[in-house]
């Protein structure tokens, strides 16, 4: 069974805080592995390569390359199908996520993927 247990939301025009290391230990009493484990599933639209007045809360490649810094260092991140099949055989890492896209914008492909390859 998967559960939706609520979301940290982290805002475009930001990043998330470097120095913030007491986050990775609690990710780990949130996010156990095993049995008890969670999957925290990341869903995105669109990466820009630069700032989009027309869409100022779409994320654009600088911002989501320092997401991706940040989630690398705090989550283990895996294929969906990966975590989907280790949640379901009670064997998911602690602090396992999974980054997905929902439209299949070109982007995805020329913007996000070489960022997520870094």
């Amino acid at each position: 069974m998967l559960e939706a247990q609520g979301a940290i939301r982290l805002s475009s025009a930001g990043t998330p805080d470097q120095g913030a290391r007491w986050f990775r230990p609690l990710l780990r009493i949130l996010s156990p592995e095993g049995s008890r484990g969670r999957l925290t599933i990341l869903i995105f639209h669109r990466v820009h390569e630069r700032p989009d007045t027309l869409f100022p809360n779409e994320i654009h490649a600088d911002v989501f390359r320092e997401r991706m810094r940040w989630i690398r260092s705090s989550f283990n991140v895996l294929p969906l199908d990966d975590a989907v099949t280790a949640l379901a055989q009670g064997n998911i890492p602690a602090r396992a996520l999974a980054i997905t896209f929902d439209d299949g914008y070109a982007d995805n492909f020329t913007v996000a993927l070489p960022i997520l390859r870094e």
